[in-house]
């Protein structure tokens, strides 16, 4: 199917993807190539919810993965206050470092080829596209007659603004994730500015995935063993040293509003949001206090105070069952691991998971963030 998908035109590409959300009761848009700002199709439902979904689609062949570049130049749109979502929508795939850096956004979604023919087949398209090769005309088509209904989002919610005053930092937990050398250790290293595909790989290759791992790295002594040049990697590891989480909207649920609220609050940082009260943030900025420890959590998490995250977790275990995508099966591989619930996978490092399960990075990277996000 994949192989037919290639013999359309870029912009006959762009009308079948329109179609396939059409199909499931969207309405769509393409837009004019000189506006598009890199979307190419807007799709839009006002009920039961309104939502909007921009999607970024590439007609690429196999070889063509689409990497960390191409993910970051849409993030910013990810988090406008009037899209719900971004997708990426291509014929080919992505690189592992595009995966990870996508893992940050709950907003940002990939659907590689094979996803993407997985959804046709789940509607019931493949007749609208040997149609379309065969007509090369979408007004002899009815889509009306293909139904179907896929979620492929979770929407960012939104929150109220309000009046702002300084918060108040939490005294009953200060962070010692500098003083035990562990912060930052589960923010990937692709959130440095200048950070690619290629230098991402060229790191991983020596065990070193997160700005933690980076900062740590002595640069005369081991300069030799990456493909880099010393000056590059001093640049790196200094980049680490000083990283204080950057902009705040890094967190889920936090978009340009909110995130302007929260700076007049005096929190500018995702550092200065895991040092913050949970109380007095949610007295300042209107928002309902659970909402809060669910943005702190994540800031603590990514600081590396997971002492922090199960602070702010409820004390009774939570099943891992109780988490999307994780059943009985799974439950008990992680058991075997040591993970018993999901406060324990709230805090998990990916990485030292992954190397000792057949877990992938991306999949511990996203339960791990949904037991720190989930509403209990």
């Amino acid at each position: 199917m994949l192989s037919k998908l290639r013999r359309l035109s870029p912009t006959a590409f762009e009308e079948f993807v329109a179609a396939l959300w059409e199909i499931q009761g969207w309405q769509t848009e393409l837009t004019p190539d000189s506006h598009d700002k890199g979307i190419d199709v807007i799709a839009s439902q006002s009920f039961p919810l309104d939502l909007q979904v921009h999607m970024q689609v590439k007609r690429f062949r196999p070889e063509s993965k689409l990497n960390t570049s191409d993910v970051r130049s849409i993030s910013g749109l990810a988090m406008s206050r009037d899209v719900n979502v971004v997708a990426i929508i291509t014929t080919s795939s992505f690189t592992g470092p595009a995966v990870e850096f996508a893992a940050d956004f709950n907003q940002i979604k990939l659907i590689d080829g094979n996803q993407l023919t997985d959804l046709i087949q789940q509607l019931g398209c493949e007749r609208v596209l040997d149609r379309y090769l065969a007509t090369e005309d979408w007004s002899r088509i009815e889509l009306a007659s293909y139904q179907g209904s896929v979620p492929l989002y979770s929407p960012a919610p939104n929150f109220p603004t309000g009046p702002h005053a300084p918060p108040a930092r939490d005294e009953d937990h200060e962070t010692s994730a500098d003083e035990d050398g562990a912060a930052w250790r589960f923010q990937s290293v692709t959130a440095l500015d200048g950070v690619g595909d290629d230098t991402a790989n060229t790191l991983a290759r020596e065990g070193i995935h997160t700005i933690g791992d980076l900062a740590t790295v002595g640069v005369a002594q081991e300069s030799s063993k990456f493909a880099l040049s010393q000056s590059r990697l001093a640049a790196l590891v200094s980049a680490a040293q000083d990283w204080d989480g950057g902009s705040i909207t890094r967190i889920t649920g936090i978009g340009p509003e909110k995130a302007a609220a929260l700076t007049a609050a005096g929190v500018e940082t995702v550092a200065d949001l895991a040092g913050a009260d949970p109380g007095a943030v949610a007295k300042y900025t209107e928002s309902r206090v659970e909402t809060v420890k669910k943005w702190i959590r994540e800031a603590a998490y990514l600081r590396g105070d997971t002492a922090l995250v199960r602070k702010l977790l409820p004390e009774e275990s939570i099943p891992l069952e109780s988490l999307e995508n994780i059943g009985a099966q799974r439950a008990d591989d992680f058991e075997s691991l040591g993970i018993e619930s999901a406060q324990d996978l709230a805090v998990v490092d990916p990485y030292a998971i992954a190397a000792e399960s057949t877990f992938a990075v991306s999949q511990l990277r996203r339960w791990s963030r949904q037991a720190r996000y989930s509403a209990y």
